[in-house]
């Protein structure tokens, strides 16, 4: 489409929207399309009140829950109480808990094989503070997660027998690797 082209239709557009605006405010009777205006007879009954006498006609004020001042080595959680973070993850963000469950109280704190804490809580979920490699930042970040317990899923009996094929060769593997290597630190060899 050459430019003479696109000038002639952006004209007859601005024309069209021009003409609906004339239209459209044309009928001054029409009050359909002006906002609500209160006359102002009304509202000098209203000033004459005194104050006292409007008091309770607004909605109260909620009060706000002050929140919590919390320190690097907190963690917020949802009842608004604080605990102390885990794995080094300082600054880590407030728990964030699922809105289709009920908070479930923490009840202890585990570590894993791998050295890390979990707060354990009263359903079963599990939560944790960490700092992990952010590729955005290029650098670590603490985060905050939450695992809760579901119901398990049926799984396909094809994919089991497979899943449970693949573990017995993983196993069978690692106990392979396991004697190589003793037979190799028995010896006096390394690898």
């Amino acid at each position: 489409m050459s430019t003479h082209r696109l000038i002639q239709v952006a004209a007859v557009g601005i024309v069209f929207a021009g003409a609906y605006l004339v239209i459209r405010s044309a009928d001054p009777a029409d009050t359909s399309q002006q906002p609500d205006v209160v006359p102002i007879e009304a509202n000098k009954e209203a000033a004459k009140k005194p104050p006292a006498e409007l008091k309770g006609t607004m909605a109260p004020k909620k009060k706000k829950k002050p929140k919590p001042v919390v320190t690097s080595n907190q963690l917020l959680l949802p009842d608004g109480s604080t605990i102390p973070i885990l794995n080094g993850a300082f600054g880590a963000p407030e728990l964030g808990w699922p809105d289709d469950r009920p908070w479930s109280p923490i009840v202890s704190k585990e570590t894993d094989q791998d050295g890390d804490e979990w707060y354990v809580h009263e359903d079963g979920s599990r939560s944790i503070t960490k700092n992990l490699y952010h590729a955005h930042l290029k650098s670590m970040a603490p985060v905050t997660s939450v695992y809760n317990p579901t119901k398990p899923l049926p799984i396909d009996p094809t994919e089991a027998q497979l899943d449970k094929e693949r573990h017995e060769r993983d196993a069978r593997k690692k106990a392979k690797d396991a004697a190589k290597k003793k037979a190799n630190s028995g010896n006096g060899q390394k690898k």
